[in-house]
């Protein structure tokens, strides 16, 4: 899909896509370096913590023992239908853009209203501001 995009958008000089080649995309804001990531790969079956334990201790591995620039700052993911922002240095989860679903159901997300998340990275400051963009009416 994001190949018949990108084709869709190659005359077009204001557009970038970037397909990561496996599992994390990098992008490098200001000197923060942001991991980009599905969201799959992170299994909480519904635990207490929520996802925050064991994407903690996803986040700690993936930034263990590799170079430099695959260590993240912070970790951007979607997946399980929920927004929700740990701050710098911890992750953002996007919202659904197509809201509550069986899917979410089947992992027990709370409800939530369809939404994509928007954040800012200001040049001094890092993350500044996250906000969900809701969609519906």
């Amino acid at each position: 899909m994001y190949h018949s995009l990108a084709s869709h958008f190659k005359n077009e000089e204001r557009v970038t896509f970037r397909i990561a080649e496996g599992y994390h995309s990098f992008i490098n804001c200001y000197g923060y370096n942001l991991r980009f990531h599905h969201g799959h790969n992170t299994r909480y079956l519904g635990g207490v913590g929520g996802l925050t334990i064991p994407l903690n201790k996803a986040i700690a591995q993936w930034n263990s023992g590799v170079p430099s620039r695959l260590v993240a700052d912070m970790d951007i993911q979607g997946h399980y239908h929920t927004f929700l922002d740990t701050g710098m240095g911890g992750f953002i989860c996007n919202g659904s853009l197509i809201g509550y679903n069986a899917f979410a159901k089947s992992i027990k997300a709370r409800y939530e209203r369809p939404s994509q998340t928007f954040f800012v990275i200001d040049k001094k400051r890092g993350k500044t501001f996250v906000c969900p963009i809701l969609l519906d009416e």
